[in-house]
């Protein structure tokens, strides 16, 4: 016999970080919460790194990539 399993809704965010400020960061975040649930999202996917988020010259990479750019 074939297992029926419940359906789940989920929202996916595509929205950018807010970096150094944790206020406004944390503000964001639960205003997206609150938008995801109220359209009966039982499940919601951040992108990654949304609430720490990288700041650009975070990574060898990026600091490579302003070298670059700059010259």
């Amino acid at each position: 016999m074939k297992e029926i399993l419940p359906k789940v809704k989920v929202a996916v965010l595509q929205a950018a970080p807010v970096l150094f400020n944790l206020k406004v960061k944390l503000g964001k975040t639960c205003k997206s919460i609150f938008e995801a649930a109220d359209q009966g999202a039982q499940l919601i996917l951040f992108p990654e790194a949304f609430i720490p988020a990288y700041p650009r010259r975070s990574t060898w990479w990026g600091i490579m990539l302003d070298l670059i750019s700059s010259n």
